[in-house]
């Protein structure tokens, strides 16, 4: 079944017939609560809408039980959690950019991350 569940705890059939679509609908509701929370302006969200590869997905393929609470609960954390950890970032205020940093990867022989300007953090 395709839907998901309301406040009350009853599940809610929504069918899903076009997943680009819904993606899009997703993408879109995001940057409307990001900019209503004023953590990003509105051409920052131009530009992350513009984006060909958005990094949003909707996937219709898993099935949860609405019996199954324990995996629900885990879905809910996963989707709740922040998308990076505020203790790999630090900022560099005589360069005015935030650096970020992962664990060593073998494959590129280097940490995973970048620095950014101000301007891409806005």
């Amino acid at each position: 079944m395709e839907g998901g569940f309301s406040p009350d705890g009853r599940f809610l059939f929504l069918p899903i017939h076009d997943t680009r679509k819904l993606t899009g609908i997703f993408r879109r509701a995001v940057m409307k609560l990001l900019l209503s929370k004023a953590l990003i302006t509105e051409e920052f969200a131009s530009t992350l809408l513009c984006w060909k590869n958005s990094g949003f997905s909707v996937n219709n393929q898993v099935r949860i039980n609405a019996a199954d609470h324990k995996t629900r609960v885990a879905l809910a954390q996963y989707s709740a959690r922040a998308p990076l950890s505020m203790d790999k970032l630090s900022y560099l205020p005589s360069q005015g950019k935030a650096r970020y940093t992962s664990d060593f990867n073998p494959a590129i022989g280097d940490t995973i991350g970048g620095i950014f300007t101000s301007r891409h953090l806005t």
